[in-house]
């Protein structure tokens, strides 16, 4: 009897060391991969899964943006020289499905209002710029949408001046460049000079030369088409 109490003693000895061998081996196996596992700055942490979102917030024409809804966090965005004086800091940038119908119908309302221009209802020059500015407004403000700006933040920040668009738009990946369009836009900002007269009931002087509207126009659109993937109307109502 002492000899198999004896025994039975030692093998559970031998059960307790090996038990405590497997508890430290697997604490110096979590140690070794904590430390040998790539880290991750907190800015990597806000970037997008490229793979699963289609890419970064940065494209060129005509490759479509994904139509994919996963939200983005704190998007980074490139700084843009035209903006550094006047904008406010940038928005969170958060993309959602809202914003992607809002993007769209946004996209199609610009297209309505084009098709008005292109019909030449406007022998005012006036009543045309100011329905240009409608147009590239819609067209400016379906591609920052898609991208994830708030319309409120937009209202309050933007406004209707189209030059701070365009800014904003290249800014964020939009990647438009006419020399035409930004010279138009400084008589478009703000573009509703166009309807309301100043206090004196005038407006601004017309230009003296004007580019092709209707051309500038089409482009501005197809291009903004080919960046966020919005399909063309196949019926088009015109509007304005």
């Amino acid at each position: 009897m002492p000899s198999s109490l004896s025994a039975s003693r030692s093998i559970s000895k031998r059960i307790a060391l090996m038990t405590s061998c497997i508890c430290i081996y697997a604490t110096v196996y979590a140690i070794n991969d904590s430390v040998n596992r790539p880290r991750h700055s907190a800015e990597d942490e806000l970037r997008p899964n490229h793979a699963s979102d289609g890419g970064d917030m940065t494209h060129e024409a005509p490759s479509a943006r994904s139509k994919s809804m996963r939200i983005v966090k704190a998007a980074p965005v490139p700084a843009s020289p035209a903006l550094e004086e006047r904008r406010p800091a940038f928005p969170v940038l958060v993309r959602s499905r809202g914003g992607r119908i809002l993007s769209e119908a946004r996209y199609r309302n610009g297209e309505s209002f084009a098709l008005a221009i292109e019909e030449l209802r406007f022998p005012d020059t006036g009543d045309l710029l100011y329905q240009t500015g409608i147009v590239t407004q819609m067209a400016l403000s379906s591609h920052l949408l898609d991208v994830g700006f708030d319309d409120r933040w937009c209202a309050r920040n933007i406004g209707l001046h189209i030059s701070t668009a365009l800014a904003y738009a290249n800014a964020t990946g939009l990647n438009y460049q006419s020399p035409e369009l930004e010279r138009l836009t400084t008589v478009l900002s703000p573009y509703n000079v166009w309807r309301n007269p100043d206090i004196h009931g005038s407006r601004p002087p017309v230009p003296a030369s004007l580019p092709d509207i209707p051309l500038l126009l089409r482009e501005l659109l197809d291009h903004v088409r080919g960046i966020t993937g919005h399909s063309r109307p196949r019926r088009r109502k015109a509007l304005g």
